[in-house]
Protein backbone atom coordinates (compact mmCIF):
# COMPACT_ATOMS: atom_id res chain seq x y z
CA UNK A 1 0.00 0.00 0.00
CA UNK A 2 2.84 2.39 0.83
CA UNK A 3 4.56 1.54 -2.46
CA UNK A 4 1.36 2.33 -4.37
CA UNK A 5 1.04 5.75 -2.72
CA UNK A 6 -1.39 5.20 0.17
CA UNK A 7 -0.96 7.40 3.25
CA UNK A 8 1.29 5.83 5.88
CA UNK A 9 -1.13 6.23 8.80
CA UNK A 10 -4.10 4.97 6.79
CA UNK A 11 -2.33 1.87 5.49
CA UNK A 12 -0.82 1.12 8.92
CA UNK A 13 -4.20 1.29 10.69
CA UNK A 14 -5.80 -0.78 7.92
CA UNK A 15 -3.01 -3.38 8.15
CA UNK A 16 -3.65 -3.73 11.88
CA UNK A 17 -7.39 -4.05 11.20
CA UNK A 18 -6.81 -6.70 8.52
CA UNK A 19 -4.51 -8.59 10.91
CA UNK A 20 -7.31 -8.56 13.49
CA UNK A 21 -9.81 -9.66 10.82
CA UNK A 22 -7.52 -12.49 9.68
CA UNK A 23 -7.49 -14.03 13.16
CA UNK A 24 -11.00 -15.23 14.16
CA UNK A 25 -10.97 -14.09 17.80
CA UNK A 26 -14.44 -15.58 18.36
CA UNK A 27 -13.22 -19.07 17.52
CA UNK A 28 -11.80 -19.87 20.97
CA UNK A 29 -14.96 -18.76 22.76
CA UNK A 30 -17.19 -20.55 20.25
CA UNK A 31 -15.24 -23.82 20.50
CA UNK A 32 -15.59 -23.72 24.29
CA UNK A 33 -19.34 -23.11 23.93
CA UNK A 34 -19.66 -26.04 21.48
CA UNK A 35 -17.83 -28.43 23.83
CA UNK A 36 -19.76 -27.21 26.89
CA UNK A 37 -23.11 -27.57 25.09
CA UNK A 38 -22.04 -31.03 23.92
CA UNK A 39 -21.27 -32.06 27.51
CA UNK A 40 -24.65 -30.70 28.58
CA UNK A 41 -26.44 -32.68 25.85
CA UNK A 42 -24.55 -35.84 26.84
CA UNK A 43 -25.58 -35.25 30.47
CA UNK A 44 -29.18 -34.95 29.29
CA UNK A 45 -28.73 -38.41 27.82
CA UNK A 46 -27.60 -39.84 31.18
CA UNK A 47 -23.78 -39.58 31.01
CA UNK A 48 -21.20 -37.26 32.54
CA UNK A 49 -18.10 -36.33 30.54
CA UNK A 50 -15.31 -35.51 32.99
CA UNK A 51 -12.95 -33.82 30.51
CA UNK A 52 -13.97 -31.12 28.04
CA UNK A 53 -11.95 -32.43 25.07
CA UNK A 54 -13.26 -35.98 25.60
CA UNK A 55 -16.65 -34.74 24.39
CA UNK A 56 -15.14 -34.21 20.93
CA UNK A 57 -12.99 -37.39 21.02
CA UNK A 58 -16.19 -39.45 21.45
CA UNK A 59 -17.10 -38.56 17.88
CA UNK A 60 -14.12 -40.49 16.46
CA UNK A 61 -14.72 -43.74 18.42
CA UNK A 62 -14.41 -46.68 16.02
CA UNK A 63 -14.55 -49.58 18.51
CA UNK A 64 -16.54 -49.98 21.74
CA UNK A 65 -15.36 -52.64 24.19
CA UNK A 66 -18.35 -53.23 26.46
CA UNK A 67 -18.92 -55.36 29.53
CA UNK A 68 -21.88 -57.67 29.10
CA UNK A 69 -23.20 -57.54 32.64
CA UNK A 70 -24.77 -54.24 33.62
CA UNK A 71 -24.15 -52.60 30.22
CA UNK A 72 -25.83 -54.86 27.67
CA UNK A 73 -27.92 -56.43 30.43
CA UNK A 74 -29.63 -54.71 33.35
CA UNK A 75 -27.17 -56.01 35.94
CA UNK A 76 -30.14 -56.73 38.25
CA UNK A 77 -29.48 -60.35 39.04
CA UNK A 78 -32.11 -62.63 40.50
CA UNK A 79 -31.87 -66.30 41.42
CA UNK A 80 -34.27 -68.29 39.24
CA UNK A 81 -33.24 -71.79 40.30
CA UNK A 82 -31.11 -73.73 42.80
CA UNK A 83 -29.56 -77.05 41.81
CA UNK A 84 -27.97 -78.60 44.94
CA UNK A 85 -27.14 -82.20 45.89
CA UNK A 86 -27.66 -81.46 49.61
CA UNK A 87 -30.72 -79.39 50.59
CA UNK A 88 -29.52 -78.40 54.09
CA UNK A 89 -26.02 -77.39 52.98
CA UNK A 90 -27.62 -75.79 49.90
CA UNK A 91 -28.98 -73.11 52.21
CA UNK A 92 -26.14 -72.84 54.73
CA UNK A 93 -23.26 -72.43 52.22
CA UNK A 94 -24.77 -69.56 50.16
CA UNK A 95 -25.89 -67.88 53.42
CA UNK A 96 -22.37 -67.92 54.89
CA UNK A 97 -20.27 -67.74 51.72
CA UNK A 98 -21.50 -64.63 49.92
CA UNK A 99 -20.26 -61.06 49.59
CA UNK A 100 -22.83 -58.28 49.17
CA UNK A 101 -20.46 -56.26 47.00
CA UNK A 102 -21.85 -56.85 43.52
CA UNK A 103 -25.17 -57.75 41.82
CA UNK A 104 -24.46 -61.50 42.20
CA UNK A 105 -23.90 -61.14 45.94
CA UNK A 106 -27.02 -59.00 46.37
CA UNK A 107 -29.12 -61.53 44.41
CA UNK A 108 -27.69 -64.42 46.48
CA UNK A 109 -28.49 -62.69 49.77
CA UNK A 110 -31.98 -61.82 48.53
CA UNK A 111 -32.57 -65.51 47.68
CA UNK A 112 -31.29 -66.58 51.12
CA UNK A 113 -33.69 -64.16 52.87
CA UNK A 114 -36.69 -65.27 50.82
CA UNK A 115 -35.92 -68.94 51.49
CA UNK A 116 -35.41 -68.21 55.21
CA UNK A 117 -38.82 -66.48 55.45
CA UNK A 118 -40.51 -69.29 53.54
CA UNK A 119 -39.01 -72.06 55.67
CA UNK A 120 -38.97 -69.98 58.90
CA UNK A 121 -35.19 -70.20 59.36
CA UNK A 122 -33.47 -67.75 61.74
CA UNK A 123 -30.55 -66.33 59.71
CA UNK A 124 -29.32 -64.19 62.59
CA UNK A 125 -28.91 -67.26 64.78
CA UNK A 126 -27.00 -69.09 62.04
CA UNK A 127 -24.57 -66.16 61.67
CA UNK A 128 -24.06 -65.93 65.44
CA UNK A 129 -23.37 -69.65 65.73
CA UNK A 130 -20.86 -69.55 62.86
CA UNK A 131 -18.33 -66.75 63.42
CA UNK A 132 -16.10 -66.20 60.39
CA UNK A 133 -12.44 -67.04 61.12
CA UNK A 134 -10.88 -66.09 57.77
CA UNK A 135 -11.77 -65.27 54.18
CA UNK A 136 -10.21 -65.27 50.75
CA UNK A 137 -11.97 -62.56 48.69
CA UNK A 138 -13.06 -63.20 45.13
CA UNK A 139 -10.42 -62.32 42.53
CA UNK A 140 -10.75 -62.26 38.73
CA UNK A 141 -7.61 -64.37 38.44
CA UNK A 142 -8.80 -67.23 40.69
CA UNK A 143 -12.50 -66.65 39.88
CA UNK A 144 -13.50 -67.99 43.27
CA UNK A 145 -13.72 -67.01 46.95
CA UNK A 146 -13.56 -68.93 50.23
CA UNK A 147 -14.65 -68.39 53.84
CA UNK A 148 -13.54 -70.33 56.91
CA UNK A 149 -15.74 -71.19 59.92
CA UNK A 150 -15.11 -73.42 62.97
CA UNK A 151 -17.00 -76.29 61.30
CA UNK A 152 -16.60 -75.65 57.55
CA UNK A 153 -14.43 -74.26 54.77
CA UNK A 154 -16.89 -72.88 52.18
CA UNK A 155 -16.06 -72.06 48.54
CA UNK A 156 -18.01 -70.20 45.83
CA UNK A 157 -17.11 -69.11 42.31
CA UNK A 158 -17.11 -70.03 38.63
CA UNK A 159 -18.74 -73.49 38.59
CA UNK A 160 -16.13 -75.18 36.38
CA UNK A 161 -13.32 -73.84 38.64
CA UNK A 162 -15.03 -74.95 41.86
CA UNK A 163 -15.96 -78.33 40.35
CA UNK A 164 -12.31 -78.92 39.44
CA UNK A 165 -11.39 -78.57 43.15
CA UNK A 166 -13.85 -81.27 44.25
CA UNK A 167 -13.73 -84.99 44.91
CA UNK A 168 -16.12 -86.21 42.22
CA UNK A 169 -16.16 -88.99 39.64
CA UNK A 170 -15.35 -88.15 36.03
CA UNK A 171 -18.75 -89.27 34.78
CA UNK A 172 -20.58 -87.15 37.36
CA UNK A 173 -18.30 -84.18 36.60
CA UNK A 174 -19.16 -84.51 32.89
CA UNK A 175 -22.88 -84.58 33.72
CA UNK A 176 -22.51 -81.32 35.65
CA UNK A 177 -20.46 -79.75 32.86
CA UNK A 178 -23.27 -80.57 30.42
CA UNK A 179 -25.68 -78.87 32.83
CA UNK A 180 -23.45 -75.78 32.95
CA UNK A 181 -23.49 -75.54 29.15
CA UNK A 182 -27.26 -76.07 28.96
CA UNK A 183 -27.94 -73.29 31.51
CA UNK A 184 -25.42 -70.99 29.81
CA UNK A 185 -27.07 -71.50 26.40
CA UNK A 186 -30.25 -70.11 27.93
CA UNK A 187 -28.33 -66.96 28.85
CA UNK A 188 -28.27 -67.80 32.58
CA UNK A 189 -25.36 -67.12 34.93
CA UNK A 190 -24.07 -69.69 37.40
CA UNK A 191 -22.23 -69.68 40.71
CA UNK A 192 -20.85 -72.97 41.93
CA UNK A 193 -20.61 -73.91 45.64
CA UNK A 194 -18.53 -76.49 47.53
CA UNK A 195 -17.54 -77.15 51.13
CA UNK A 196 -15.15 -79.07 53.36
CA UNK A 197 -15.31 -79.92 57.05
CA UNK A 198 -12.93 -78.00 59.33
CA UNK A 199 -13.69 -79.33 62.84
CA UNK A 200 -11.71 -76.48 64.39
CA UNK A 201 -8.43 -77.70 62.89
CA UNK A 202 -7.57 -74.46 61.03
CA UNK A 203 -8.13 -70.75 61.57
CA UNK A 204 -6.48 -69.54 58.34
CA UNK A 205 -7.16 -70.40 54.68
CA UNK A 206 -4.20 -71.71 52.72
CA UNK A 207 -4.08 -72.43 48.99
CA UNK A 208 -3.50 -76.15 49.58
CA UNK A 209 -6.76 -76.30 51.56
CA UNK A 210 -8.75 -75.53 48.41
CA UNK A 211 -8.83 -79.09 47.08
CA UNK A 212 -10.67 -82.34 47.77
CA UNK A 213 -13.83 -80.34 48.40
CA UNK A 214 -17.37 -81.70 48.52
CA UNK A 215 -19.32 -80.54 45.47
CA UNK A 216 -22.64 -78.93 46.44
CA UNK A 217 -24.16 -77.51 43.23
CA UNK A 218 -25.08 -74.20 41.64
CA UNK A 219 -27.33 -71.20 42.00
CA UNK A 220 -28.70 -70.04 38.65
CA UNK A 221 -29.21 -66.33 37.97
CA UNK A 222 -31.01 -64.39 35.28
CA UNK A 223 -29.98 -60.93 34.04
CA UNK A 224 -32.52 -59.33 31.61
CA UNK A 225 -31.29 -57.47 28.53
CA UNK A 226 -31.51 -53.68 28.80
CA UNK A 227 -34.18 -51.85 26.89
CA UNK A 228 -32.85 -50.05 23.81
CA UNK A 229 -29.59 -52.03 23.57
CA UNK A 230 -30.66 -54.00 20.47
CA UNK A 231 -31.44 -50.76 18.63
CA UNK A 232 -28.15 -49.21 19.84
CA UNK A 233 -26.14 -52.15 18.47
CA UNK A 234 -27.91 -51.79 15.12
CA UNK A 235 -27.03 -48.07 15.19
CA UNK A 236 -23.37 -48.97 15.78
CA UNK A 237 -23.41 -51.28 12.77
CA UNK A 238 -24.91 -48.52 10.62
CA UNK A 239 -22.31 -46.04 11.90
CA UNK A 240 -19.38 -48.38 11.16
CA UNK A 241 -18.52 -48.78 14.86
CA UNK A 242 -17.24 -52.20 15.91
CA UNK A 243 -18.46 -53.67 19.19
CA UNK A 244 -16.43 -56.12 21.28
CA UNK A 245 -18.24 -57.81 24.19
CA UNK A 246 -15.95 -58.62 27.12
CA UNK A 247 -17.24 -60.77 29.96
CA UNK A 248 -16.07 -62.97 32.79
CA UNK A 249 -19.05 -65.26 32.16
CA UNK A 250 -19.31 -68.62 30.44
CA UNK A 251 -18.99 -68.32 26.66
CA UNK A 252 -22.45 -69.91 26.02
CA UNK A 253 -24.02 -67.33 28.36
CA UNK A 254 -22.45 -64.46 26.44
CA UNK A 255 -23.41 -66.02 23.08
CA UNK A 256 -26.99 -66.47 24.25
CA UNK A 257 -27.22 -62.78 25.18
CA UNK A 258 -25.77 -61.77 21.80
CA UNK A 259 -28.23 -64.00 19.95
CA UNK A 260 -31.11 -62.31 21.76
CA UNK A 261 -29.62 -59.01 20.60
CA UNK A 262 -29.53 -60.15 16.98
CA UNK A 263 -25.82 -61.07 16.74
CA UNK A 264 -24.22 -64.43 16.11
CA UNK A 265 -20.77 -64.57 17.69
CA UNK A 266 -20.34 -68.37 17.70
CA UNK A 267 -17.43 -68.32 15.23
CA UNK A 268 -16.03 -65.04 16.55
CA UNK A 269 -15.27 -65.81 20.19
CA UNK A 270 -12.09 -66.10 22.24
CA UNK A 271 -11.67 -67.48 25.74
CA UNK A 272 -9.51 -65.77 28.35
CA UNK A 273 -7.22 -68.80 28.66
CA UNK A 274 -6.59 -68.71 24.89
CA UNK A 275 -6.02 -64.96 25.00
CA UNK A 276 -3.50 -65.39 27.83
CA UNK A 277 -1.32 -67.65 25.68
CA UNK A 278 -1.38 -65.35 22.65
CA UNK A 279 1.42 -62.99 21.71
CA UNK A 280 0.51 -59.39 20.94
CA UNK A 281 1.15 -59.87 17.20
CA UNK A 282 -1.10 -62.93 17.06
CA UNK A 283 -3.91 -61.07 18.78
CA UNK A 284 -3.57 -58.13 16.38
CA UNK A 285 -4.03 -60.47 13.41
CA UNK A 286 -7.35 -61.91 14.60
CA UNK A 287 -8.86 -59.19 16.79
CA UNK A 288 -10.96 -57.68 13.99
CA UNK A 289 -12.85 -60.97 13.68
CA UNK A 290 -13.49 -61.43 17.41
CA UNK A 291 -16.85 -60.24 18.79
CA UNK A 292 -16.88 -61.96 22.21
CA UNK A 293 -14.11 -62.34 24.79
CA UNK A 294 -15.33 -64.73 27.50
CA UNK A 295 -13.86 -65.71 30.86
CA UNK A 296 -11.50 -62.75 30.74
CA UNK A 297 -9.61 -60.97 33.50
CA UNK A 298 -9.12 -57.17 33.89
CA UNK A 299 -5.47 -57.57 32.85
CA UNK A 300 -6.60 -59.14 29.58
CA UNK A 301 -8.79 -56.09 28.92
CA UNK A 302 -5.58 -54.05 28.77
CA UNK A 303 -4.14 -56.49 26.24
CA UNK A 304 -7.28 -56.13 24.07
CA UNK A 305 -7.18 -52.32 24.16
CA UNK A 306 -3.47 -52.25 23.26
CA UNK A 307 -4.03 -54.55 20.27
CA UNK A 308 -6.93 -52.43 18.99
CA UNK A 309 -5.02 -49.16 19.37
CA UNK A 310 -2.03 -50.59 17.52
CA UNK A 311 -4.45 -51.40 14.70
CA UNK A 312 -5.36 -47.68 14.55
CA UNK A 313 -8.74 -47.98 16.28
CA UNK A 314 -10.14 -45.23 18.53
CA UNK A 315 -11.27 -47.30 21.52
CA UNK A 316 -13.98 -46.71 24.11
CA UNK A 317 -13.69 -49.18 27.01
CA UNK A 318 -16.17 -49.82 29.84
CA UNK A 319 -15.16 -50.96 33.31
CA UNK A 320 -16.04 -50.60 36.96
CA UNK A 321 -13.41 -52.09 39.22
CA UNK A 322 -10.02 -51.03 40.58
CA UNK A 323 -8.35 -53.61 38.32
CA UNK A 324 -9.97 -52.01 35.25
CA UNK A 325 -8.16 -48.69 35.84
CA UNK A 326 -5.18 -49.51 33.57
CA UNK A 327 -7.39 -50.50 30.63
CA UNK A 328 -9.61 -47.43 31.16
CA UNK A 329 -6.51 -45.22 31.15
CA UNK A 330 -5.12 -46.88 28.02
CA UNK A 331 -8.39 -46.49 26.08
CA UNK A 332 -9.06 -43.27 24.16
CA UNK A 333 -12.33 -42.99 26.08
CA UNK A 334 -12.55 -44.76 29.44
CA UNK A 335 -16.17 -45.30 30.50
CA UNK A 336 -17.44 -46.40 33.92
CA UNK A 337 -20.87 -47.09 35.34
CA UNK A 338 -22.30 -45.02 38.19
CA UNK A 339 -21.62 -47.82 40.72
CA UNK A 340 -17.92 -48.08 39.79
CA UNK A 341 -15.11 -47.74 42.32
CA UNK A 342 -13.63 -44.29 43.00
CA UNK A 343 -10.31 -45.34 41.42
CA UNK A 344 -12.07 -46.35 38.19
CA UNK A 345 -14.10 -43.12 38.13
CA UNK A 346 -10.99 -40.95 38.60
CA UNK A 347 -9.34 -42.70 35.65
CA UNK A 348 -12.37 -42.59 33.35
CA UNK A 349 -13.35 -39.92 30.84
CA UNK A 350 -17.08 -40.59 31.06
CA UNK A 351 -19.50 -41.90 33.71
CA UNK A 352 -22.73 -43.64 32.67
CA UNK A 353 -25.50 -42.61 35.05
CA UNK A 354 -27.82 -45.36 33.82
CA UNK A 355 -25.10 -47.97 33.01
CA UNK A 356 -26.74 -48.49 29.60
CA UNK A 357 -24.86 -49.36 26.41
CA UNK A 358 -27.33 -47.23 24.43
CA UNK A 359 -26.07 -44.19 26.37
CA UNK A 360 -22.55 -44.77 25.00
CA UNK A 361 -23.94 -44.73 21.44
CA UNK A 362 -25.87 -41.51 22.18
CA UNK A 363 -22.65 -39.95 23.50
CA UNK A 364 -20.76 -40.97 20.34
CA UNK A 365 -23.53 -39.40 18.25
CA UNK A 366 -23.19 -36.18 20.27
CA UNK A 367 -19.39 -36.30 19.81
CA UNK A 368 -19.86 -36.47 16.05
CA UNK A 369 -22.27 -33.53 16.21
CA UNK A 370 -19.68 -31.54 18.19
CA UNK A 371 -17.06 -32.13 15.49
CA UNK A 372 -19.50 -31.13 12.73
CA UNK A 373 -20.45 -27.95 14.59
CA UNK A 374 -16.77 -27.09 15.04
CA UNK A 375 -16.32 -27.45 11.27
CA UNK A 376 -19.34 -25.21 10.61
CA UNK A 377 -18.01 -22.46 12.90
CA UNK A 378 -14.51 -22.71 11.41
CA UNK A 379 -16.02 -22.47 7.92
CA UNK A 380 -18.07 -19.40 8.86
CA UNK A 381 -15.34 -17.48 10.67
CA UNK A 382 -12.45 -18.32 8.33
CA UNK A 383 -14.46 -17.68 5.15
CA UNK A 384 -15.33 -14.21 6.48
CA UNK A 385 -11.69 -13.56 7.40
CA UNK A 386 -10.54 -14.81 3.98
CA UNK A 387 -13.11 -12.58 2.24
CA UNK A 388 -11.92 -9.46 4.07
CA UNK A 389 -8.24 -10.16 3.35
CA UNK A 390 -8.85 -10.71 -0.39
CA UNK A 391 -11.11 -7.65 -0.59
CA UNK A 392 -8.51 -5.32 0.96
CA UNK A 393 -5.56 -6.92 -0.85
CA UNK A 394 -7.41 -6.99 -4.18
CA UNK A 395 -8.35 -3.31 -3.91
CA UNK A 396 -4.73 -2.31 -3.15
CA UNK A 397 -3.42 -4.47 -6.02
CA UNK A 398 -5.88 -2.81 -8.43
CA UNK A 399 -4.80 0.65 -7.26
CA UNK A 400 -8.28 1.43 -5.87
CA UNK A 401 -9.02 3.28 -2.63
CA UNK A 402 -9.57 1.14 0.46
CA UNK A 403 -13.12 -0.34 0.18
CA UNK A 404 -13.74 -0.26 3.96
CA UNK A 405 -12.13 1.60 6.84
CA UNK A 406 -10.22 -0.08 9.67
CA UNK A 407 -13.11 0.64 12.09
CA UNK A 408 -15.61 -0.93 9.67
CA UNK A 409 -13.47 -4.08 9.37
CA UNK A 410 -13.38 -4.42 13.14
CA UNK A 411 -17.14 -3.81 13.38
CA UNK A 412 -17.89 -6.63 10.90
CA UNK A 413 -15.39 -8.96 12.54
CA UNK A 414 -16.28 -8.36 16.19
CA UNK A 415 -19.97 -7.43 16.03
CA UNK A 416 -21.44 -8.99 12.89
CA UNK A 417 -19.55 -12.33 13.06
CA UNK A 418 -19.35 -13.09 16.79
CA UNK A 419 -23.01 -13.70 17.63
CA UNK A 420 -23.86 -15.86 14.55
CA UNK A 421 -20.63 -17.81 15.11
CA UNK A 422 -21.64 -18.69 18.68
CA UNK A 423 -25.22 -19.42 17.53
CA UNK A 424 -23.94 -22.09 15.11
CA UNK A 425 -22.83 -24.01 18.22
CA UNK A 426 -26.54 -24.65 18.90
CA UNK A 427 -27.11 -26.56 15.66
CA UNK A 428 -28.78 -29.92 16.33
CA UNK A 429 -27.43 -33.23 15.05
CA UNK A 430 -28.29 -34.21 11.49
CA UNK A 431 -30.02 -37.50 10.70
CA UNK A 432 -27.11 -38.64 8.52
CA UNK A 433 -24.54 -38.15 11.30
CA UNK A 434 -24.64 -41.85 12.32
CA UNK A 435 -24.60 -43.09 8.74
CA UNK A 436 -20.98 -42.07 8.21
CA UNK A 437 -17.98 -44.23 9.11
CA UNK A 438 -15.90 -43.06 12.10
CA UNK A 439 -13.24 -40.52 11.27
CA UNK A 440 -9.62 -41.33 12.05
CA UNK A 441 -7.57 -39.54 14.70
CA UNK A 442 -5.62 -37.85 11.93
CA UNK A 443 -8.72 -36.36 10.26
CA UNK A 444 -8.14 -32.59 10.20
CA UNK A 445 -10.89 -30.05 10.84
CA UNK A 446 -9.68 -28.17 7.76
CA UNK A 447 -10.16 -31.02 5.28
CA UNK A 448 -10.35 -30.68 1.49
CA UNK A 449 -14.08 -29.92 1.58
CA UNK A 450 -13.70 -27.14 4.14
CA UNK A 451 -10.66 -25.60 2.40
CA UNK A 452 -12.51 -25.63 -0.93
CA UNK A 453 -15.62 -24.05 0.58
CA UNK A 454 -13.60 -21.35 2.39
CA UNK A 455 -11.74 -20.59 -0.85
CA UNK A 456 -14.96 -20.67 -2.92
CA UNK A 457 -16.86 -18.42 -0.50
CA UNK A 458 -13.96 -15.96 -0.40
CA UNK A 459 -13.45 -15.86 -4.17
CA UNK A 460 -17.15 -15.76 -5.12
CA UNK A 461 -17.95 -13.09 -2.54
CA UNK A 462 -14.95 -10.98 -3.48
CA UNK A 463 -15.63 -11.17 -7.21
CA UNK A 464 -19.04 -9.69 -6.52
CA UNK A 465 -17.81 -7.12 -4.00
CA UNK A 466 -14.76 -6.05 -6.00
CA UNK A 467 -16.92 -5.70 -9.11
CA UNK A 468 -19.37 -3.54 -7.18
CA UNK A 469 -16.56 -1.46 -5.66
CA UNK A 470 -14.86 -0.94 -9.02
CA UNK A 471 -18.15 0.17 -10.63
CA UNK A 472 -18.97 2.58 -7.78
CA UNK A 473 -15.44 4.04 -7.64
CA UNK A 474 -15.62 4.94 -11.32
CA UNK A 475 -18.79 6.97 -10.73
CA UNK A 476 -19.41 10.29 -9.04
CA UNK A 477 -20.07 8.86 -5.59
CA UNK A 478 -18.29 10.12 -2.47
CA UNK A 479 -15.69 7.67 -1.05
CA UNK A 480 -17.42 7.48 2.36
CA UNK A 481 -20.70 6.60 0.63
CA UNK A 482 -18.97 3.84 -1.39
CA UNK A 483 -17.27 2.52 1.74
CA UNK A 484 -20.65 2.45 3.51
CA UNK A 485 -22.14 0.40 0.67
CA UNK A 486 -19.19 -2.03 0.83
CA UNK A 487 -19.42 -2.17 4.63
CA UNK A 488 -23.14 -3.07 4.49
CA UNK A 489 -22.50 -5.55 1.65
CA UNK A 490 -19.85 -7.32 3.80
CA UNK A 491 -22.23 -7.40 6.77
CA UNK A 492 -25.16 -8.78 4.74
CA UNK A 493 -22.95 -11.41 3.09
CA UNK A 494 -21.75 -12.45 6.53
CA UNK A 495 -25.34 -13.01 7.67
CA UNK A 496 -26.24 -15.03 4.55
CA UNK A 497 -23.07 -17.15 4.89
CA UNK A 498 -24.14 -18.03 8.46
CA UNK A 499 -27.32 -19.59 7.01
CA UNK A 500 -25.25 -21.52 4.45
CA UNK A 501 -22.91 -22.85 7.15
CA UNK A 502 -25.75 -24.49 9.11
CA UNK A 503 -25.13 -27.77 7.29
CA UNK A 504 -22.31 -29.30 5.26
CA UNK A 505 -24.57 -32.17 4.15
CA UNK A 506 -27.67 -30.26 3.01
CA UNK A 507 -28.37 -27.10 1.06
CA UNK A 508 -29.97 -24.15 2.79
CA UNK A 509 -33.31 -25.09 1.15
CA UNK A 510 -33.38 -28.49 2.86
CA UNK A 511 -32.89 -27.11 6.39
CA UNK A 512 -35.75 -25.81 8.50
CA UNK A 513 -34.90 -22.08 8.85
CA UNK A 514 -36.71 -21.87 12.21
CA UNK A 515 -35.01 -24.90 13.79
CA UNK A 516 -32.08 -22.93 15.25
CA UNK A 517 -33.86 -20.07 17.01
CA UNK A 518 -30.63 -18.90 18.64
CA UNK A 519 -29.16 -18.31 15.19
CA UNK A 520 -32.26 -16.40 14.04
CA UNK A 521 -32.09 -14.18 17.13
CA UNK A 522 -28.34 -13.58 16.68
CA UNK A 523 -28.82 -12.67 12.99
CA UNK A 524 -31.59 -10.26 13.92
CA UNK A 525 -29.37 -8.60 16.56
CA UNK A 526 -26.45 -8.44 14.07
CA UNK A 527 -28.75 -6.86 11.45
CA UNK A 528 -29.86 -4.26 13.99
CA UNK A 529 -26.21 -3.47 14.77
CA UNK A 530 -25.55 -3.12 11.03
CA UNK A 531 -28.52 -0.77 10.57
CA UNK A 532 -27.47 1.16 13.69
CA UNK A 533 -23.96 1.57 12.31
CA UNK A 534 -25.42 3.24 9.21
CA UNK A 535 -28.08 5.48 10.78
CA UNK A 536 -27.07 6.34 14.37
CA UNK A 537 -25.08 9.65 14.38
CA UNK A 538 -22.45 8.60 16.99
CA UNK A 539 -21.70 5.42 15.00
CA UNK A 540 -21.71 7.36 11.72
CA UNK A 541 -18.91 9.52 13.13
CA UNK A 542 -16.99 6.53 14.54
CA UNK A 543 -17.32 4.32 11.45
CA UNK A 544 -17.47 7.10 8.82
CA UNK A 545 -20.75 5.83 7.36
CA UNK A 546 -23.54 7.57 5.46
CA UNK A 547 -27.26 6.83 5.53
CA UNK A 548 -28.41 4.60 2.66
CA UNK A 549 -31.75 4.65 0.88
CA UNK A 550 -34.26 1.81 0.40
CA UNK A 551 -33.03 1.09 -3.13
CA UNK A 552 -29.47 0.51 -1.91
CA UNK A 553 -30.68 -1.91 0.78
CA UNK A 554 -32.81 -3.87 -1.72
CA UNK A 555 -29.90 -4.02 -4.18
CA UNK A 556 -27.50 -5.24 -1.49
CA UNK A 557 -29.97 -7.87 -0.24
CA UNK A 558 -30.43 -9.18 -3.81
CA UNK A 559 -26.63 -9.23 -4.18
CA UNK A 560 -26.37 -11.21 -0.92
CA UNK A 561 -28.95 -13.75 -2.15
CA UNK A 562 -27.08 -14.12 -5.46
CA UNK A 563 -23.86 -14.74 -3.54
CA UNK A 564 -25.63 -17.30 -1.35
CA UNK A 565 -26.84 -19.19 -4.44
CA UNK A 566 -23.28 -19.35 -5.79
CA UNK A 567 -22.00 -20.74 -2.46
CA UNK A 568 -24.82 -23.32 -2.26
CA UNK A 569 -23.99 -24.48 -5.80
CA UNK A 570 -20.40 -25.17 -4.67
CA UNK A 571 -21.71 -27.01 -1.59
CA UNK A 572 -23.96 -29.15 -3.78
CA UNK A 573 -20.94 -30.73 -5.49
CA UNK A 574 -19.69 -32.05 -2.12
CA UNK A 575 -23.20 -33.03 -0.97
CA UNK A 576 -23.70 -35.24 -4.05
CA UNK A 577 -20.33 -36.86 -3.39
CA UNK A 578 -21.35 -37.56 0.22
CA UNK A 579 -24.65 -39.10 -0.88
CA UNK A 580 -22.85 -41.40 -3.34
CA UNK A 581 -20.58 -42.60 -0.51
CA UNK A 582 -23.64 -43.12 1.73
CA UNK A 583 -25.47 -45.24 -0.88
CA UNK A 584 -22.31 -47.34 -1.37
CA UNK A 585 -21.98 -47.85 2.41
CA UNK A 586 -25.65 -48.90 2.78
CA UNK A 587 -25.17 -51.42 -0.07
CA UNK A 588 -22.08 -52.84 1.66
CA UNK A 589 -24.02 -53.22 4.93
CA UNK A 590 -26.82 -55.08 3.12
CA UNK A 591 -24.25 -57.48 1.60
CA UNK A 592 -22.70 -58.05 5.07
CA UNK A 593 -26.13 -58.80 6.55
Amino acid sequence: GKFLGYETLEIFVTSVAVAVAAIPEGLVVTLTVILALGMQNILRRKAIVRRLLSAETLGSVSTICADKTGTLTEGKMQVVKADFVNKEMGFLVPALCSEIRDPIGVATWDWVHKKARKEKINIGQILRENPRLDEMPFSPQKRMMATLYPQYLLVAGAPEIVLDKCRISKSLAKDWEKKFEAYAREGLRLVGFAYKENRGEKNRIKTQDLKNLNWLGVLIYEDPIREGVKEALAECQKAGIKVKVITGDFLPTALSVLQRLGFDGTDHALLGEELEKMRAEELKEIIDKIIVFARTTPEQKLKIVQALKEKGEVVAMTGDGVNDALALKMADIGIVVGEATDVAKQTADMVLLDSNFATIVHAVEEGRTIFENIKKVVLFLLSDSFTEIILIGGSIALGLPLPVTAAQILWVNLVEDSLPGIALAFEKEEKEIMSEPPRTKETPILDLELKTLIFAIGILTDLVLLGLFYWLSKGVFHLHYIQTVMFVALGIDSLFIAFSCRSLKKTVFHKNPFENRVLLFSLLVSLLFLVGAVYLPPLQVLLKTHALGTAEWIFLLVLGIFNLMAIETTKLVFIKGFKRKLVTKVSELEILK
